[in-house]
């Protein structure tokens, strides 16, 4: 038989048989230890393992602690998922709508709920499902054979979608008898599978799987009832209007009901921030407002927006950057690398900021102090500011939850608010859409119109702020008083035009050639 070479990432290049597939080379490669490795990329594409493989290809494979092999794990639980549901309750469907934490909340139609038994016997059908090592089978069909299969099963929200979007055809699995979409690769069989839970959590569940946030030990998690509460609210106004899938976007864009969507939409924001506006000036002895988020979450936009919203309502809220208190950049502390962290909260002089705070709202001017980031030091400009004792100051900055930073203020005197963007439209039940993929495409398009920056090094830089947010900012923002969503339910169809032309620019050679294929789709 012919033999080929190929180059596996970690590994010396090897020879196979021509015709094997990834998955082949896996097991010879991983032995017993084979199923820990969940899909790989080929010459930079991530595809799955039962991809052929042909004479030079470049492989990596990826287990659960990476991206694309936390992903993977995350879709082929929720197919499973879907799949046992399917097989006992085959009238219900299930809406996967968001995670909270390491677990995906699930709720149902027509206010079907589950108990804990029902629940149970869930679980157990998923673990028949694992055990049987079904073979998940990716076909593809033309955009109206596909309508045809999906309006037999009664799928409305796929329907709303493939009738209305501009695509020639649709990528599907089969697992058994259970025929389903998920838009992105899967594992090859059913028994990579080893460890999920269901919890109860009303009016819906959680399907937790292991996580860097749990540290892949399913049996903790740590509930985020604030950010709960927000999604639970955002999903029913979406379910209000219509509007929590793609395919019914769609459908009133075409039939011209987009300008109300826009107008109810910003209307929902500007009473939100009002709302927190009210909240600020009926608690008293509230003096200094922060504001956190992570990147592109739209923490500037909302601090100005709320500032209007403040003297409305006859308060004149004064403005202090953080970014003016960093240290000096030789003091600034290293990352595990050696290399400068000025996303730690130690790149900031808290003692200075403290002190400068504590002065302002005991009525006490301060020297304003000024960051040259050129020079990397702090300076002192000669301006004189001060608070009146009826103002409160606003503070924005991805530290603002964190309570080492305002360590000497007293809590009552905090209103802390969390922005993101928290919600999207879904693709369909099935399918969600990233909140992470949001601000990512948030911080492309205004990294390329405003700084320059072309959308590889937006790539590069992102994979370091992820990393910053998961260590500096989620682990606080259940400390918040208040929490915004920044999201717009039209604000994807704005970007698309700007995202998909840099997102062209990515070309197979990129590192980033998967990570552009996922946000093109």
């Amino acid at each position: 038989m012919n033999k080929i070479n190929i180059n596996i990432v970690n590994h010396e290049n090897y020879e196979i048989t021509n015709g094997e597939t990834a998955l082949d080379i896996s097991k010879a490669i991983y032995g017993d230890e084979y199923k820990e490795y969940l899909i790989c990329s080929i010459n930079n594409e991530v595809l799955p393992l039962n991809t052929v493989l042909k004479d030079g290809d470049i492989v990596e494979f990826h287990d659960i602690k990476s991206v694309w092999g936390y992903r993977t794990y995350q879709k082929t639980a929720s197919a499973i998922f879907c799949m046992a549901l399917d097989r006992l309750f085959p009238e219900v469907e299930a809406n996967l709508n968001h995670y909270l934490g390491a677990g995906l909340y699930i709720d149902f139609n027509n206010g079907f709920k589950l108990n804990n038994d029902e629940i149970e016997k869930i679980a157990n059908e998923m673990k028949s499902i694992i055990d049987a090592d079904v073979e998940i089978k990716l076909e593809n069909l033309p955009r109206d054979e596909a309508i045809r299969v999906f309006e037999d099963r009664g799928k409305v929200d796929k329907l709303r979608l493939y009738k209305s979007a501009d695509i020639e055809s649709v990528d599907f699995v089969k697992i058994g008898n259970y025929i389903d979409a998920f838009y992105s690769p899967l594992t090859p069989s059913t028994g990579f599978m080893d460890k999920f839970r269901l919890k109860l959590y009303y009016p819906g569940l959680l399907l937790i799987t292991p996580s860097h946030r749990n540290n892949y030990d399913i049996s903790k998690y740590k509930e985020m009832r604030k950010l709960s509460k927000v999604f639970s609210d955002m999903t029913n106004w979406g379910k209000i209007m219509d509007l929590n899938h793609l395919g019914s976007m769609n459908e009133k864009i075409i039939n011209g009901e987009y300008i109300d969507v826009i107008r109810i939409s910003e209307s929902l924001q500007e009473r939100k921030i009002a709302q927190i506006a009210d909240s600020i000036v009926n608690d008293k002895d509230v003096r200094m407002i922060l504001i956190s988020g992570p990147t592109s979450s739209g923490k500037t936009t909302f601090s100005k927006r709320l500032m209007i919203q403040l003297k409305l309502l006859g308060v004149h809220p004064k403005a202090i950057s953080m970014d003016d208190y960093f240290v000096d950049r030789d003091k600034t502390p290293l990352d595990e690398n050696g290399e400068y962290d000025f996303e730690s909260p130690y790149a900031i002089d808290i003692e200075l900021f403290n002190r400068d705070i504590n002065e302002l709202l005991n009525g006490c001017p301060i020297n304003h102090r000024k960051f040259d980031f050129i020079e990397g030091k702090g300076e002192i400009t000669g301006e004189i500011i001060s608070v009146d004792m009826d103002s409160p100051i606003i503070v924005e900055g991805i530290h603002g939850l964190n309570p080492i930073l305002t360590k000497d203020i007293p809590e009552k005197n905090k209103f802390k608010i969390y922005v993101s963007a928290l919600t999207q439209l879904n693709l369909d039940a099935h399918n969600r859409i990233s909140t992470t993929d949001t601000r990512f495409i948030r911080r492309a398009v205004r990294d390329y119109n405003f700084r320059g920056n072309d959308i590889e090094k937006t790539f590069k830089l992102w994979q370091n702020v992820k990393y910053s947010e998961d260590k500096y900012i989620f682990p606080f923002q259940e400390n918040a008083d208040m929490m915004f969503d920044s999201s717009m339910v039209y604000e994807m169809g704005i970007l698309k035009k700007h995202i998909l032309k840099l997102l062209d620019e990515i070309g197979k050679d990129s590192e980033y050639y998967s990570e552009a294929c996922k946000l093109k789709y």
